[in-house]
């Protein structure tokens, strides 16, 4: 492939043309009129260069979420934005040099995109949201980690199709697909998204995480790395419906937000809690369920005092200690040991607790407190 033409040519190489923003389409057209057999021509992507490949994934997650880092082996993405009925090509084309590029297309009304090919190697993050996309798929591989099609009418005329395809999508450690109302989860196909770290499906009209004609089996499986999870606001009402699909993520999951669905209202907020830190995320990591941190939740997550630091772990400013919902009743975390077990955090390890407390806030040690 890439046989060399003649000075006077177009292009020299089709590397070369590909390079320069040529699509298949013009690269073929060429090669005909020169009576160049068009199967020479073979369309080869050129390697990618990805920037982001020996950064450990906590580190990319810092950079899509537009942390701060001291870190200057690679630059914070840049932000481009494409206004409804620009040339995606011609827009991005310029900016093909920078290491790493977040787009944004929002509300645009492109039904199917194709990603430029002159862009693959430095866009990281692309918001389509709000956009007229009616099927995703990516033929061209790239670098993407982040991609935002929230609000995007993907289920619209695709009956029985796959509306998602992760085909080229590999890299991908965010994704949101938020407000899409699928008509079933059967319609996604997340075969390709094993690095993937978070996952929204908020208010998607989902009403089960299995596929319908493979009851024990659920698109969630191939999330081999996944620890967010948003399905929140959508139409689960039974525990059947849920079960196999977070059974398959439940020793990888660190945050579930299950909020504004009718199963849990009809459980009630005791069995609900069972349910998921008792016996779907018994043996897991689950550390958030529905944005409250658990703590002393037995056999699902760390208690106070095996937080690593005590110190830090019961000050004011924590976060196990803030995001718990009924803080006040503990009172080892105002540093006494509570006296009835219902109320108290971490009952076990009630003394430890208050007198790690009292040594912080410089109160007056008690007699016997250990």
């Amino acid at each position: 492939m890439g046989a060399g033409v003649s000075s006077s040519n177009p292009f020299d190489t089709v590397e070369a043309a590909i390079a320069g923003g040529k699509t298949q389409e013009e690269i073929d057209a060429y090669l005909q009129s020169q009576d160049i057999e068009t199967k020479t021509s073979t369309f080869v992507q050129p390697p990618l260069h990805d920037p982001w490949l020996s950064l450990p994934i906590s580190k990319q997650l810092q950079f899509l979420h537009a942390c701060d880092t001291s870190d200057d082996t690679i630059n914070t993405p840049s932000t481009k934005t494409i206004l409804n009925g620009e040339n995606i090509t011609e827009a991005l084309m310029p900016l093909a040099q920078i290491k790493t590029l977040k787009v944004i297309m929002e509300e645009s009304t492109i039904t199917k995109l194709k990603f430029p090919n002159t862009c693959t190697s430095n866009v990281v993050s692309l918001s389509y949201a709000q956009g007229a996309l009616t099927q995703f798929l990516l033929e061209s591989k790239n670098i993407l980690r982040q991609l935002n099609l929230s609000g995007c009418p993907l289920n619209v005329s695709t009956s029985n199709l796959i509306t998602f395809s992760s085909q080229n999508l590999s890299s991908l450690l965010i994704l949101d697909l938020s407000f899409t109302e699928f008509s079933s989860i059967d319609s996604l196909d997340f075969s390709q998204l094993s690095q993937l770290r978070r996952l929204d499906l908020e208010s998607c009209s989902l009403e089960s995480l299995q596929y319908q004609d493979k009851e024990q089996e659920s698109p969630l499986q191939d999330l081999l790395m996944l620890e967010y999870l948003n399905i929140s606001d959508n139409e689960f009402s039974e525990i059947e419906q849920i079960k196999v699909g977070l059974l398959s993520i439940n020793k990888t999951l660190i945050e579930l937000d299950f909020r504004d669905n009718e199963l849990k209202e009809e459980m009630g907020r005791h069995k609900y809690r069972k349910l998921m830190t008792e016996e779907i995320f018994k043996t897991g990591s689950l550390t958030t369920l529905d944005n409250k941190l658990l703590v002393a939740v037995v056999g699902s997550t760390k208690m106070l005092s095996q937080t690593k630091g005590i110190r830090d772990a019961v000050t004011s400013d924590s976060e196990v200690v803030k995001a718990n919902e009924d803080r006040g009743s503990c009172s080892c975390l105002a540093g006494n040991a509570c006296d009835v077990a219902y109320n108290c955090k971490d009952w076990k390890n009630r003394y430890k607790i208050a007198k790690e407390v009292r040594k912080i806030k410089g109160m007056e040690e008690i007699p016997g407190l250990s």
